[in-house]
């Protein structure tokens, strides 16, 4: 039995070695050689791909070998195929040890990234140079398992002159392609080869199973990796404040430039666009940025915000797209997210774009072209679906005059640009934002305070406020610890702004700001007292039908003060 199956298989060897002869003197096969019928379609076509390929069938061995450089980023990248697939090659390995055989595993372009045999198996292979970091697609290696699997997408078994090089043609070869289980795509190959007298039908069977263990292995891993990773990014989306708490009908405001900006940032809302917020520190902008996002289709994503002048130059690329375990000391184990990975599917608010070094302005001008980032001391690509919204105070084009700004980020951002006045320009503004300030900071202190004295809004309406509406959310919450008898009174003000006293307001101010005072003081009163129309208008001094008539005027329907 065994003298009958070494006979056909000389014979097999011999047929094929004379089809392998003919094809590469002639370029082609005659239909009417017996042996003709021996060779496999898959073969065929493989060697008709090596001809225009140009592939050198006489050549000893195969020259196309990374450098260590380049071998190590490979391992670094193929790391999660590695490590799945080295447990069941070594499973293999025990199965079939002495027998001659060898397991190999490549990644998706052929190069070996992993051998694991008998010495004497290996050193054998090694002749073609059949080793680790030598890449084994068609077009270097001719007709090979690996090569035809990655060609072809399916398993195959190639045996002894059906390898399209003759320094293969005393082994055999059986090879699998191993998908990604999200995708489907080729990630690599797993591979058994052995000398051509050990070739069995079996061999490739168990390449089969092992490949099929492995692509369930690595869906497990995958989905038990999710449920650890998803734990793991809300609780970081948590800790940096991943969240938006404003919306448009919190911004409150009269003034043209920022009703104009509101509305443009409704119209921004609406689209995934790239949005450039203009501004003073203080102005709002980070408030609108956050509107922006809560009316987006971006709303139940994530919301982070980085302050750019806020990280030390050396840190901000590793917090921007986070870093590997190692990546430089102190490095945390196991690495870290940065905030493009923790905004993934939601919005990355930049702010003080203006005081990021150029040479970050260029990893982030690659990071919003590509989509993807590569986190510091890694290779590992990881595509980002993130919405930029940016803000500076700076003036941009000035700083891209003195070279301090790339152009080509600053037309990245600008797809759609908004500008927030500073308070002191939003005179009519004041009364109502700090009678809102007042509320809201109450509340929040568990105190009851409910007026603000009409000397104490002609302070506010003349002073020139340089830190904007974050200094007048700073000076209500001092007035408000302070405050007596439930009002905020001049007694309650910093020494500074109250050694200024009541100016007259500028003529041009003059009617808006009175309005504004009125509304405000109306505000307060029906907050006050719940609704009571009658006790309103005796405290105002007004008769009930005038009130009617003012609080339709500035459209106050309830006495939520909104």
């Amino acid at each position: 039995m065994k003298q009958a199956k070494m006979k056909h298989l000389s014979h097999f060897k011999e047929e094929l070695t004379e089809v392998w002869d003919e094809f590469i003197l002639q370029g082609r096969i005659k239909n009417d050689k017996g042996a003709r019928k021996q060779l496999r379609a898959e073969i065929l076509h493989s060697w008709y791909r090596c001809l225009d390929y140009k592939v050198n069938p006489l050549a000893e061995a195969n020259t196309n070998i990374l450098n260590l450089a380049e071998f190590n980023r490979k391992l670094e990248k193929n790391s999660e195929l590695l490590d799945i697939c080295l447990p069941t090659m070594q499973g293999i390995y025990k199965f079939v040890a002495g027998s001659g055989f060898s397991v190999k595993i490549a990644d998706r372009e052929g190069y070996v990234l992993k051998i694991i045999g008998d010495p004497e198996a290996v050193a054998r292979i090694r002749l073609a140079n059949f080793r680790e970091g030598v890449k084994w697609d068609e077009r270097s290696g001719g007709t090979t398992a690996i090569g035809l699997v990655l060609a072809i997408d399916k398993p195959i078994q190639v045996r002894a002159a059906e390898h399209y090089c003759r320094n293969s043609h005393a082994l055999t070869c059986s090879a699998a392609p191993i998908h990604d289980p999200n995708t489907g795509e080729i990630i690599g190959a797993l591979s058994m080869t052995g000398t051509v007298d050990k070739v069995h039908p079996h061999t490739l069977g168990i390449v089969v199973a092992a490949v099929d263990s492995i692509e369930k292995q690595m869906a497990l891993c995958r989905s038990l990796q999710t449920a650890q990773m998803s734990r793991a990014r809300r609780s970081s989306q948590q800790m940096v404040g991943a969240g938006a708490r404003v919306h448009f009908d919190d911004l409150i405001g009269k003034e043209a430039q920022f009703k104009e900006a509101v509305e443009l940032g409704k119209t921004a809302a609406e689209t995934d666009c790239n949005v450039l917020l203009l501004g003073e520190s203080g102005a709002g902008k980070d408030m609108l940025a956050q509107a922006i996002h809560n009316a987006s289709s971006h709303r139940t994503q994530p919301f982070v915000a980085l302050n750019c002048a806020a990280i030390p130059r050396e840190l901000l690329a590793s917090e921007l797209f986070g870093y590997v375990e190692g990546a430089f000391t102190g490095a945390k184990k196991g690495g870290n997210a940065g905030k493009f990975e923790l905004a993934d599917g939601g919005t990355l608010f930049l702010d003080e774009i203006g005081e990021m070094p150029l040479d970050m302005q260029t990893s982030l001008l690659r990071v919003l072209e590509e989509k993807a980032v590569v986190r510091v001391g890694g290779w590992e690509v990881t595509p980002v679906d993130v919405r930029i919204i940016a803000a500076t105070n700076k003036d941009l084009k000035l700083e891209m005059s003195r070279g301090n700004f790339r152009q080509d980020l600053y037309y990245r951002l600008n797809v759609m640009a908004m500008y927030l006045p500073p308070l002191r320009e939003r005179k009519v503004d004041i009364p109502i934002l700090a009678a809102s300030l007042m509320r809201s900071i109450s509340s929040r202190l568990g105190k009851r305070v409910e007026i603000i004295q009409p000397e104490v809004l002609e302070i506010f309406l003349n002073y020139d406020w340089p830190g904007n509406i974050r200094e007048l959310q700073n000076v209500i919450e001092r007035s408000a610890y302070l405050a007596a008898d439930n009002s905020i009174t001049l007694q309650s003000l910093p020494p500074e702004m109250r050694s200024l006293g009541p100016k007259p307001v500028e003529q041009r101010d003059t009617r808006l700001a009175l309005e504004s005072m009125e509304e405000a003081t109306i505000l307060s009163y029906m907050t006050k007292f719940q609704g009571n129309l009658t006790q309103v208008a005796s405290k105002l001094g007004i008769s009930r039908s005038t009130l009617y008539r003012k609080l339709k005027k500035y459209k106050i329907s309830d006495f939520s003060g909104k």
